[in-house]
C-alpha cells in the first residue's frame, strides 16, 4: 500500500507519495485545471490506482475531492489543526511550505490510518440539501447584519418605530418604516391606513391603536441634515431586508419540496423540536453513513455537543476523603462542525418547550448551578445520542416511550414525568 498527500490550493495543488515506511517516492504540482487532474489521476493510476493507494487532504477543495471519489480513490479528510499536530512531529522547527504540508498528509495517513475516517459520500439528495441549507444560513447571516445595521440607524434619527417591538427583519416593522420613514411623517399618520397596512400582513398580535399610540408618541428633535441622511439610508436598508426575506421564503420552499424526498425525513421530523432546517443542518449534516458506521460518543463530538475535559495532578474521589491538587475543567468543544453545533443548540432550545424530559433535563441542569448554554449543550448532547437510535433503529421517536426508560433507569428527575 502507498500513501499520498495532497496539499490543495487555488491554483496550484502539491502531491507526495510515500511508501508503507514512510519513505518518499515522488513529489510534484497539479494546476487547479481539469486538464492537469486528469493527469493527475493517469499518475495515481501509474503509482497503484484505487486499489494501491490511500490519499489524505485537508477538506476544502470539493472540485478536486469530488474528481477522486468518482475514480473510486479512499480518501481521508485532516482537520488543519490536527494537520498543524502532525507537522510538529516531523518538522519541529516549525517551518512549512506546500512541499512539506503535503508531504506530512501523506505521512500522517501512512502512520495513523487506523485513527482515521474514511470520508464515505451522502447521497445527491442529501448533498443538495445540504448545499442549500448553507446557503439559506447565508443568507440569514446577512439579514441579521444588515438588521443590526438598520436597529443601530433608528436609533440614531428613529427610535419610535422601535417600540413596537418588532424582530427588525419583521415584514410589518419594514412596511411601517417604508410608509412612515422619520418620526414627522409618523405623527401625520392615520389608523384607516395603518389598519390596511396590518390586514396587509395578517397581524393580529398589534392593534391600530397600538401602533398609532407609538408612532404619535414624543420624538427627538433630529437636524434635517441628519434627518434627511439617516431616512434615506434607512429606507435603502429596509428594501434590502426585504428582498433578503424573500430570497430566504424561496430557500425554504425549494428545501421543503426536496425534504419530502429524502428517505430519513419522517425519522428526524418525529424527534421534538426538531424543524425543517434543523433536520436538515442536523440530522443530514450528521451523514447516514458517518451515523451507522461511528460510536455514538464520536457523533458527539463531531457535532460539539460533547464536552472536552481537561484535567491535571489528583483528585478526591469522595468529599472530606484524600488530598485534592492539580485542576479540572470541563469546557465547550471547538474543534468540531461549527454548523452542526449551532443546530444542535437550537435544537435544545426548541425541545425545552416541546419536550416533557428535556424541559426537566433542563431545569434540573439549571438548578445545579450550569449555566444557560452548558445546559443547552448537555441536553443536545442526549438529543444527539437519541438521534443516533433513531436513525440506526429506523423507527420515529417516542416521547412516552423514552420517558419510561428513563424511570426504568432510575432517572429520579423524570418520576414526576411517569405520574403526570
Amino acid at each position: 500500500m502507498k500513501y499520498v498527500g495532497i496539499d490543495w490550493g487555488g491554483e496550484v495543488h502539491v502531491v507526495a507519495l510515500v511508501g508503507t515506511t514512510g519513505e518518499v517516492l515522488d513529489e510534484w504540482e497539479v494546476e487547479h485545471a481539469p486538464a492537469a487532474i486528469a493527469d493527475l489521476l493517469e499518475r495515481l493510476e501509474e503509482a497503484g490506482g484505487p486499489s494501491g493507494l490511500c490519499i489524505a487532504l485537508e477538506p476544502g477543495s470539493p472540485l478536486l475531492m469530488a474528481q477522486l471519489l468518482e475514480a473510486g480513490y479512499r480518501l481521508y479528510p485532516i482537520n488543519p489543526k490536527q494537520a498543524d499536530r502532525y507537522r510538529d512531529r516531523y518538522f519541529v522547527s516549525g517551518a512549512k511550505d506546500d512541499r512539506r504540508d503535503a508531504l506530512v498528509l501523506a505521512l500522517a495517513v501512512a502512520s495513523d490510518i487506523d485513527r482515521m475516517h474514511e470520508l464515505e459520500p451522502e447521497s445527491d439528495l442529501s448533498q443538495e440539501l445540504l448545499l442549500r441549507a448553507h446557503a439559506r444560513t447565508r443568507l440569514v447571516q446577512q439579514r441579521v447584519a444588515q438588521g443590526n445595521r438598520l436597529r443601530d440607524l433608528l436609533k440614531r434619527y428613529y427610535p419610535a418605530l422601535l417600540g413596537l417591538k418588532r424582530a427588525i427583519h419583521d415584514p410589518l416593522l419594514l412596511a411601517l418604516l417604508m410608509a412612515y420613514p422619520d418620526a414627522e411623517r409618523a405623527r401625520r399618520s392615520h389608523r384607516g391606513r395603518i389598519a390596511k397596512i396590518l390586514k396587509k400582513h395578517r397581524t393580529r398580535a398589534v392593534s391600530p391603536d397600538d401602533v398609532v399610540s407609538v408612532l404619535h408618541g414624543p420624538a427627538f428633535s433630529v437636524p434635517p441634515a441628519v434627518l434627511a441622511a439617516h431616512r434615506d439610508e434607512a429606507l435603502d436598508l429596509a428594501a434590502q431586508i426585504q428582498g433578503i426575506n424573500q430570497q430566504i421564503r424561496q430557500a425554504e420552499d425549494r428545501l421543503e419540496l426536496l425534504f419530502e424526498e429524502h428517505p430519513d425525513r419522517e425519522l428526524l421530523l418525529s424527534l421534538t423540536g426538531m424543524g425543517m432546517n434543523i433536520a436538515i443542518r442536523v440530522g443530514i449534516g450528521l451523514g447516514c453513513n458517518r451515523v451507522q458506521q461511528l460510536k455514538p460518543s464520536i457523533i458527539q463530538c463531531h457535532a460539539g455537543s460533547a464536552p472536552v475535559t481537561k484535567s491535571t495532578g489528583r483528585r478526591r474521589r469522595r468529599k472530606g476523603h484524600g488530598r485534592e491538587y492539580g485542576s479540572h475543567r470541563v469546557i465547550m468543544r471547538r474543534a468540531c462542525n461549527r454548523d452542526i453545533q449551532s443546530g444542535v443548540n437550537q435544537w435544545a432550545s426548541a425541545s425545552i418547550i416541546k419536550s416533557r424530559w428535556a424541559r426537566a433535563f433542563y431545569s434540573q441542569a439549571r438548578a445545579k448551578g450550569m449555566g444557560h448554554n452548558s445546559a443547552l449543550r448537555a441536553l443536545g448532547n442526549k438529543w444527539v445520542k437519541i438521534l443516533v437510535a433513531v436513525m440506526r433503529s429506523r423507527r420515529p421517536y417516542d416521547e412516552d416511550h423514552h420517558i419510561q426508560h428513563l424511570v426504568a433507569a432510575g432517572v429520579p428527575w423524570v418520576h414526576d414525568l411517569a405520574r403526570g
